[in-house]
């Protein structure tokens, strides 16, 4: 599943898929759950955690996107980081549910 972030400098797509998980450990040395639980603990790092799941997915997306910092800074100072966390995550528990779904045979009903 993909849904497309557009802010004023542009746009980029998210894909929610397990290979997210894979990049963002891959890229951060650190499983994103790890990450997840340290930003509930420590709210200051609830923003770094937004912005490396938001590359992770966008970097399973479109191999192309260029390595966080530089991705990150590209955004500018006016992107709305909660709007896009919400869709990312709203994105995920879909993906999650036609998963759900394909697996107890179920399509279509989620």
């Amino acid at each position: 599943m993909e849904k497309t972030i557009a802010y004023s400098g542009g746009k980029f797509n998210l894909r929610a898929s397990a290979a997210v998980m894979i990049i963002y450990k891959e890229q951060f040395g650190v499983e994103y759950t790890e990450d997840f639980s340290a930003a509930i603990m420590a709210p200051a790092e609830a923003v770094k955690v937004g912005y490396r799941l938001l590359w992770a997915m966008a970097k399973c997306a479109d191999d192309t996107i260029p390595d966080p910092d530089i991705f990150i800074d590209g955004l500018g100072e006016g992107f709305d980081l909660l709007g896009a966390v919400d869709s990312a995550a709203e994105l995920r528990r879909k993906s999650l549910g036609e998963f759900a779904a394909e697996e107890s045979g179920t399509e279509g009903e989620v």
